[in-house]
């Protein structure tokens, strides 16, 4: 989608654990200069580097340095006068990622997170880190379809922009009342 002089794109995503260290290696071994942040406020302006994505607490940015380096990302947190500390998770060189997580309103479901991007439209380089890892992740994830709870309904439609990865779909295959979902009311298997 393109907003103003933004390209604002989102992806879906079902991960547990297991999947996001996958991904983390995967974008390690694709990349040669990749940085999971964390990027939680904070009272102190150090980078939190994470070794996976799985480290992920509330949301962390992909950053290919190739493209915008480690140091001018410091800068973008050092132009903050005061704590706390917001820690940039958009823009030229990045991919925001905010981790799926257990659902809160039923602990056997596990609630989507996803990949996000705003890029100016004339970046090039971000273009091309963005389509290569959403077309990365998209290929690795299987569809989700939605469902009736408790029911043997399925849609014959998978829904569009977002995916579940390996272990999530054997996880929450809806078996045992294990699903993936977004809300209260919308619960999905992958296929």
């Amino acid at each position: 989608m393109k907003k103003g002089n933004n390209i604002i794109k989102q992806l879906g995503l079902f991960m547990t654990a297991v999947d996001q260290n996958e991904l983390s290696k995967l974008l390690s071994d694709s990349f040669e200069n990749i940085h999971f942040i964390d990027t939680a406020r904070s009272n102190d302006k150090s980078i939190k580097e994470l070794t996976t994505l799985a480290e992920t607490t509330v949301a962390a940015t992909i950053l290919n340095a190739a493209v915008f380096s480690i140091e001018e990302y410091r800068q973008l947190v050092d132009t903050q006068d005061t704590p706390p500390y917001s820690f940039p998770m958009v823009g030229k060189g990045m991919i925001q990622y905010i981790p799926p997580t257990v659902a809160k309103y039923d602990d056997k479901c596990l609630k989507d997170g996803y990949l996000g991007v705003s890029y100016n439209v004339n970046d090039s380089e971000t273009e091309a880190f963005v389509k290569k890892v959403f077309k990365m992740v998209g290929e690795k994830g299987k569809k989700v379809f939605l469902t009736a709870r408790n029911k043997d309904l399925v849609a014959d439609t998978a829904e569009k922009n977002i995916v579940a990865w390996p272990d999530a779909v054997n996880e929450y295959s809806g078996v045992n009342g294990k699903y993936l979902t977004q809300t209260k009311e919308r619960y999905l298997i992958a296929k």
